[in-house]
């Protein structure tokens, strides 16, 4: 991350990111060929587990990986994975902003576990997950799986998303969410959310949600839109939003 690139038990990490400003900032990592492991790329950091992050804006910002090393992919406007790793407890990403100069971007040609997302990129199998009063209003493009609040949440049943927005375009080309593209935990909560942004792919694409969750007082205000025959999808997006005064 342009922070740090892991936050976690093993780099001794147990604080917090808090009150920070991120602007006029890019970090593009381009995989050598025949690299091979996962790979966790996001604002603050690249792969999390510990500590709490809140109270960021990314501001003119953009987050980028292009490659596939054959695991585990997951980008995020301000971390790419979230997982707890040390003893019992919750992992919490809260007051995260991007602006819309902001874009989050993958390209992992073939790969099957690509997730980017505005906020977060994935969360992998852990205790809770909190993610509350974030708005990403970023573009998110991924090869396969792009949401504006989080590209995929694993396990556990009480994870939660409160309080968020996001007004951000998205193109997934496999699947793609304005709030949160893949859930394995079926009684996820998310409450008070607001699902924005044009949001476009090849295959699935979803106005707020891929996976049933447990929902309260959500405002869907998204468009699906067909962009598969545009040259450049994120200048399309831009230039369409623009006009519609979406973002």
């Amino acid at each position: 991350g342009i922070i740090a690139n892991e936050l976690s038990n093993a780099s001794g990490w147990n604080g917090t990111v808090q009150n920070l400003t991120i602007k006029d900032s890019s970090l593009a990592v381009s995989l050598k060929e025949g690299a091979s492991g996962n790979a966790f790329v996001g604002g603050v950091t690249g792969q999390y587990d510990r500590g709490h992050i809140n109270g960021i804006t990314l501001e003119n910002v953009g987050i980028a990986l292009v490659g596939n090393p054959g695991g585990e992919i997951a980008v995020g406007g301000a971390v790419g994975k979230a997982q707890w790793a040390g003893p019992k407890g919750h992992i919490s990403v809260y007051g995260v902003t991007t602006d819309k100069n902001c874009s989050v971007f993958v390209d992992a040609g073939e790969s099957t576990n690509a997730r980017a997302g505005g906020i977060v990129g994935r969360k992998g199998s852990s205790d809770q997950l909190f993610i509350n009063n974030c708005v990403n209003n970023a573009t998110v493009y991924s090869t396969h799986t792009a949401a504006g609040i989080i590209g995929a949440c694993y396990e556990r049943d009480d994870n939660r998303i409160e309080n968020c927005k996001n007004y951000g375009n998205i193109y997934g080309k496999e699947i793609a969410a304005s709030v949160m593209a893949v859930c394995d935990s079926g009684n996820a909560v998310v409450k008070n959310i607001v699902a924005g942004g044009f949001i476009s792919g090849e295959n699935e694409v979803h106005n707020a949600f891929r996976t049933e969750v447990s929902k309260e007082n959500v405002k869907v205000v998204s468009i699906k839109v067909d962009a598969t025959e545009e040259g450049d999808v994120l200048a399309y997006y831009q230039t369409r939003a623009a006009d519609e005064g979406k973002v």
